[in-house]
């Protein structure tokens, strides 16, 4: 396993975690706001969900790393 030390991979763990939890702030306020986007831009379903799966494409590697990380903390590497 890799040792995670200094300063620098802190922040970037840090960076790591902010921008995950903008993602999810994200992805609830367009889940809210679904109905009045789709009858504002006069959406199908089906277009609606492809603009919205984009957010996912850019969720989902952050939760890659996220628990990489989370495995590297629980064996004490962090």
């Amino acid at each position: 396993m890799f040792l995670l030390t200094g300063r620098a991979t802190r922040n970037f763990l840090g960076l790591l975690v902010v921008m995950h939890f903008i993602l999810f702030v994200d992805r609830v306020n367009l889940a809210a706001a679904a109905g009045v986007m789709q009858q504002d831009l006069g959406l199908s379903n089906i277009e609606l969900g492809i603009a919205f799966s984009a957010f996912n494409y850019a969720y989902a590697p952050f939760q890659l790393v996220g628990g990489w990380f989370a495995t590297a903390s629980a064996h004490g590497a962090l």
